[in-house]
């Protein structure tokens, strides 16, 4: 396998020495923050949006638990209010019973004076009755009698007259405060009517409110899982593009870039793509397989671009042949894929073969039959792309040069993120 890069676009300098397997390399580490930082950008928006809507979520919550609040403390007044004037009613009710039975019994008062004064005026026009005084005074004399009588009919008149006159006040001022209590019980149950649609108005308003809170709350509960949601497909993205821990960077993990990423930077570094198959088309291939096969998909595009000097050398453009596979040092060529997809798939399954990973359950057959762990001797040899340096490629400086290319993407992508 050939680890030569061709003149065909911006040659691609050496980075030095293969790093350790311990994956402390200060370029190492680079590229995993640099990694890290484009799966953040890329999730960043769903993230933001989230957080917005859990934030807007909260302050409507905030509000509308405020004026549910608001609305129960009216309730509460109005409900008081009622209570208040419902009191206020029965007690002016008694008060109004109890008028009505003094008035009663002072008309009865009166009645009873008139009725009085009307029995002695009658005894008197009759003759019926002749002496009006006490029995010690029926020994006057004849002449005086006539005398003695009229002056008792004006004392018992007078006496009535008064008893009359004082009666007849009483039930005035009786039906006065007759007349007043009915009208503050007339005022109070207008009290009592308004208080009481008050007070529905006000228990309805706080039910509007407690279903807008629990409206608010669902709200809330959903915008916190889509806010977890996207938390945890980020966390899901950087575990799955750190790869296994095994030191150095591992080639089995996920993509941290997108096909977009890549051919844009494969454009902007002035190649000349010379395969059937477009740029973009080869780099959503790379992604779709590495992700199928548990390679890292984003990297293997990088190796391709080293091997095939930016997919312009005669195996990639004649063969399909994106990674000098079976292009030894002293042979013409390497193995021919029938197309480019088969290329970009047996590239990645030769590598997921070489890292020691077993067949993905329902995966696809490989692009040739010597792609198996069966037919590779190499199987299991190499877990991290600074070991294939030596026997990837006889480069010494192999797997650095794949990592020092996918840095630059990396970096490419970054400063337009």
């Amino acid at each position: 396998m050939a680890a030569a890069l061709t003149a065909a676009g911006t040659a691609v300098p050496k980075t030095g020495p293969a790093w350790g397997a311990a994956g402390t390399d200060p370029a190492d580490q680079a590229i995993r923050q640099a990694q890290d930082a484009l799966v953040e950008q890329a999730h960043k928006g769903a993230i933001g949006l989230a957080g917005l809507a859990v934030r807007a979520a909260r302050a409507t919550l905030a509000s509308d638990t405020r004026a549910l609040s608001a609305a129960e403390s009216s309730a509460s007044a109005a409900g008081a209010a009622l209570a208040a004037a419902q009191s206020k009613l029965a007690s002016d009710r008694a008060a109004l019973g109890a008028a009505a039975a003094v008035l009663a019994d002072d008309r009865a008062k009166v009645a009873a004076d008139r009725a009085g004064m009307g029995v002695i005026a009658v005894a008197l026009y009759t003759g019926e009755t002749t002496s009006l005084q006490p029995s010690t005074l029926h020994a006057l004399e004849t002449d005086q009698q006539a005398v003695i009588e009229a002056g008792e009919v004006e004392s018992v008149a007078s006496v009535l007259g008064h008893a009359l006159r004082s009666d007849l006040a009483a039930a005035a001022r009786q039906e006065r405060r007759w007349d007043r209590l009915s009208s503050a019980v007339a005022a109070d149950r207008s009290a009592e009517t308004r208080a009481a649609r008050d007070a529905a108005s006000s228990s309805a308003r706080a039910a509007l409110e407690e279903a807008d809170v629990s409206s608010d709350q669902q709200r809330l509960a959903a915008a916190d899982g889509r806010l977890a949601a996207a938390e945890a497909a980020l966390h899901a993205d950087l575990a799955a593009v750190s790869g296994p821990p095994v030191g150095g960077m591992s080639i089995l993990g996920g993509s941290a870039l997108s096909p977009a990423q890549l051919a844009g930077w494969y454009r902007a570094q002035g190649y000349a793509d010379l395969t059937p198959t477009p740029i973009s088309q080869l780099a959503a291939w790379y992604v779709q397989d590495g992700q199928e096969e548990g390679v890292r998909g984003d990297v293997a595009f990088a190796q391709a671009v080293l091997e095939t000097g930016g997919f312009s050398s005669p195996d990639s453009v004649e063969l399909s042949n994106f990674a000098g596979i079976g292009h030894c040092d002293s042979c013409s060529a390497g193995w021919a894929f029938p197309s480019p997809e088969a290329g970009v798939l047996g590239q990645v399954q030769l590598l997921r073969i070489w890292a020691g990973a077993g067949d993905p359950p329902g995966g696809p057959a490989p692009a040739l039959p010597a792609i198996t762990p069966q037919a590779q001797g190499e199987a299991g040899c190499c877990n991290t792309w600074e070991s294939l340096t030596g026997v990837w490629a006889t480069d010494p400086y192999y797997g650095s040069e794949i990592l020092g290319i996918y840095q630059q993407i990396l970096g490419w992508a970054l400063g337009r993120g």
